[in-house]
């Protein structure tokens, strides 16, 4: 399984999004936390396109519970985040029969300091460019699914 969960998301257009590629890459369940929107918003679906209505999500308000709960479970835990700590997610190598619980962070601040304690691994994008020094929430909540996905 596939978990993405998403801490303290502002925009509602970019958890839209992250819904419509969930759907796409056929991710298990989106954890929403803190005060990202719920999926009932006009601004949500209206991003998602009905996808979410396809994609399982659950919400925790605090997120430390939610991540405590998937370890115990038995979830292999990854933040996507840029870092002295992060690894290049393209030298991670998924394995088919584990479970995967990746954080997404606020578009400001990033993963919760303290939620990436409970991380198993932080893992960053590589960047190319010289201008831009990260992506927007949602581009790399598709890139870590599409990568994660096609290691199982």
């Amino acid at each position: 399984m596939i978990y993405f969960l998403l801490d303290n998301i502002r925009s509602r257009f970019n958890v839209g999004a992250i819904f419509r590629s969930a759907e796409f890459f056929a991710i298990d369940r989106i954890i929403l936390t803190g005060f990202t929107p719920l999926p009932d918003s006009i601004e949500v679906s209206k991003t998602a396109i009905g996808a979410e209505k396809r994609v399982d999500w659950q919400y925790y308000e605090d997120p430390i519970l939610a991540v405590q709960d998937l370890k115990q479970k038995g979830f292999y835990c990854l933040a996507a985040e840029i870092n002295p700590r992060a690894s290049s997610l393209y030298n991670f190598c998924a394995q088919s029969k584990r479970d995967y619980l990746v954080v997404l962070g606020n578009e400001i601040q990033g993963v919760n300091p303290e939620i990436e304690k409970l991380m198993d691994e932080v893992l960053m994008i590589p960047k190319c460019g010289d201008l831009k020094e990260s992506l927007n929430v949602e581009v790399s909540a598709g890139i870590f699914m599409s990568y994660l996905r096609q290691g199982k």
